[in-house]
């Protein structure tokens, strides 16, 4: 039996919940099962009490938002945490999560709901999000759980314990900190067996701590992309590594230690507040954690993805010219714009690290390119330094943001004969 012991500290949780739930399979050609920006929202009232919000994903069945606002006491929890919809989110709108309270036994929480349970696949698949901690690297808070089984509803109004059994259930977690305050992030993929007391199966990918070489630092405030990807029998393109953890776009952690499930997930994916967790029915040990931060465009696939970057985004060569003619002899220099759009500001963009067919720019300025009332991004390179031949019909430009995301566009071209 492992022995599991967790600070308390700030959290968002990712549980998976079981109860009954009669869902539809639903078939996507890109593999995405939900994607939710939480634009259907908008700022609302506090009201003293249990409350719900019913939630309208970009794609995939409607969730929920509940949350329990301050003035109401339930099963001795002192104060409420908090929730509420914040206008500056990665791609839009964001949601919030910002845990204030005090416990002794009990608590209240915020939570998010889905039923995508019975939509995915515990044998390979993939969540993603942005996410912004409001707590630094050397606060012991576990982040995200995705756990199975429940000993409460996450639908009863007085389920502030939320204390959690998971037998014959697939769980996944992803979580910050560890045993003795170790700060590091670690994803694990799990299997609880028929009589609750142990793993059927059980695998981590973790990083390094503060008392190792390699760790990963960050700052508060900032967006973080998190990506965790799971295949059984490995992933051939990451070395048959079975369970991967991506930080922005590039793998953090890993195993290669394989897993056979023989349960699905529970019916829920669960976001967001405040739990007393029983890791055993029969022990007195439970784990707390409150949310501290802010969430946005969430993603699941019934896929192992992991090309979760760089960001897509749009350019324009020779702006205003149908084809993009290029003479490669030309001693001049051609434009290359990147444009901002309702998902992209261009000024995120830095432009020392662009390369446009691997040439760096002599020169850039921000410019109204297009004409929409935006500001973009207007690149001019020499035409002798591009990497294209007479045979290319598109060209790539690279580069990143000034918080270090990878960004990437390409349009076509129409190489003049030489």
């Amino acid at each position: 039996m492992r022995k599991l012991t967790i600070a308390i500290g700030t959290t968002i949780l990712f549980i998976l919940l079981h109860f009954s739930v009669n869902l539809h399979a639903q078939s996507s050609t890109v593999g995405l099962i939900l994607q939710d920006t939480f634009n259907d929202l908008t700022p609302f009232v506090r009201e003293n009490g249990y409350h719900e919000i019913t939630l309208t994903p970009c794609f995939g069945p409607p969730g929920a938002l509940r949350y329990w606002h301050p003035g109401s006491y339930i099963n001795g929890a002192t104060v409420a945490s908090h929730i509420g919809i914040t206008t500056e989110g990665k791609v839009n709108n964001g949601v919030s999560f910002n845990y204030s309270g005090s416990f002794n036994g009990g608590c209240t929480q915020d939570v998010i709901a889905y039923p995508v349970g019975d939509l995915m696949n515990p044998e390979e698949g993939a969540i993603e999000f942005w996410y912004k901690p409001h707590f630094n690297q050397n606060d012991g808070s576990a982040i995200i759980y995705v756990i199975g089984g429940n000993k409460k509803r996450i639908d009863d109004p007085d389920n502030v314990y939320q204390e959690l059994e998971a037998a014959d259930r697939c769980s996944l977690m992803l979580n910050y900190g560890g045993w003795h305050g170790r700060h590091r992030w670690t994803a694990s993929l799990g299997e609880r067996n028929t009589s609750d007391t142990g793993y059927n199966f059980f695998i981590y990918a973790r990083t390094p701590d503060q008392y190792n070489p390699g760790r990963i630092y960050f700052d508060t405030e900032k967006w973080l992309h998190f990506g965790i990807t799971w295949k059984h029998d490995g992933m051939d393109t990451y070395d048959n590594k079975t369970l991967v953890l991506f930080i922005n776009g590039q793998e953090v952690a890993s195993t290669t230690a394989p897993f056979s499930p023989q349960h699905p997930f529970n019916d829920y994916l669960v976001i967001g507040g405040m739990a007393g967790i029983h890791w055993f029915p029969t022990g007195s040990m439970k784990a707390y954690s409150g949310a501290s931060g802010d969430i946005d465009n969430l993603k699941i696939w019934d896929c192992a993805k992991t090309d979760f970057f760089p960001i897509e985004v749009a350019i324009d060569i020779k702006p205003g010219s149908d084809p993009n003619s290029i003479n490669l002899k030309s001693r001049g220099v051609i434009p290359v714009a990147v444009l901002t759009t309702e998902d992209f500001d261009t000024s995120d963009v830095d432009p020392e690290t662009v390369l446009f067919a691997n040439a760096a720019p002599v020169r850039w300025s921000m410019e109204d390119v297009d004409s929409d009332g935006d500001m973009d991004l207007l690149f001019h390179l020499k035409t002798q330094g591009l990497d294209l031949t007479d045979e290319s019909t598109e060209a790539t430009l690279t580069g990143s943001t000034y918080e270090g995301f990878p960004v990437q566009g390409t349009d076509s071209v129409n190489v003049v004969p030489l």
